[in-house]
């Protein structure tokens, strides 16, 4: 029940945070990767999965032309963790928004992501869908 409260207060805050942006329109990846240090803004960012790290917790790299940033953590509008809703793989569009930080003194992420688009990637063409 516990988990359940912290979850739901993260989520709760993911959602009233989206509606915070400060600009509809998407900076690139290297713009937010060079943002200062303790930057509290909601940003957005648009860009295709390149490689997933955990898929139980949604821990993945978000790429666009200027270059990828760590992705931790991904909610959508129900409240619920979208990396397993939406089975996010590699390869998929997304367009995400959250705040700047800093994991383990050195890793520029986005945590506690609110996805705001999913397209998902083109199916296979080895005549196997990606997605049942």
């Amino acid at each position: 029940m516990k988990r359940f409260f912290m979850v739901f207060a993260i989520a709760l805050s993911a959602l009233s945070a989206a509606a915070q942006t400060s600009d509809d329109n998407p900076m690139t990846v290297a713009e937010f990767r060079n943002l200062p240090d303790g930057d509290t803004t909601w940003h957005i960012l648009t860009g295709t999965v390149s490689t997933v790290r955990n898929e139980n917790y949604g821990s993945f790299y978000l790429k666009d032309a200027t270059g990828e940033v760590l992705i931790f953590g991904l909610w959508d509008a129900q409240g619920m963790g979208a990396y397993m809703r939406h089975r996010i793989r590699q390869g998929d569009t997304l367009s995400v928004s959250g705040r700047r930080s800093i994991y383990d003194f050195r890793v520029v992420e986005m945590k506690n992501a609110f996805l705001r688009d999913f397209r998902p990637a083109a199916p296979s063409k080895k005549g196997r869908g990606r997605r049942k």
